[in-house]
């Protein structure tokens, strides 16, 4: 977490880790997996090159979780924008834990039950429907 946020997001630039992943998919014609994604900025790069963004959840939402979506809701007019910001530095989450809270999804899979296979086979399906043609088969 320091290195990747202090230490390079914050001493180079925000986008470094797109960069980078930019730098490698133009070398290959292979479809991506991306796995960890954390700050807004990487969530918008995925959808701006015709990606999908899927959360899983897996267990509970930490305690702290309602006050990093209200604190990533900003200011305006969120009575517990203030407090929320204090009980995040109090827990000393990391922001690369919050950041993306609160981010709207285009699915949501839920891996409390099922198992390896079935995470797989439900992204299997996702990624397959986002690549079906929208009108259906060209003639």
């Amino acid at each position: 977490q320091v290195w990747g946020t202090e230490v390079a997001r914050r001493s180079f630039h925000d986008d470094i880790w797109i960069a980078a992943l930019e730098n490698k998919l133009r070398k290959t014609t292979d479809d991506v997996v991306i796995s960890d994604c954390r700050f807004p900025n990487e969530i918008k790069s995925i959808r701006n090159a015709g990606g999908i963004v899927i959360r899983v959840v897996r267990g509970p939402e930490p305690a702290w979780y309602d006050a990093a979506l209200s604190l990533n809701r900003g200011p305006v007019g969120n009575i517990t924008w203030a407090l929320s910001r204090e009980q995040l530095e109090r827990s000393k989450v990391h922001a690369s834990e919050t950041a993306w809270i609160g981010t709207k999804f285009d699915a949501v899979i839920d891996n409390n039950a099922d198992g390896l296979d079935r995470l797989y086979s439900q992204i299997k399906d996702l990624v397959l429907a986002h690549q079906a043609p929208k009108d259906g088969p060209s003639v």
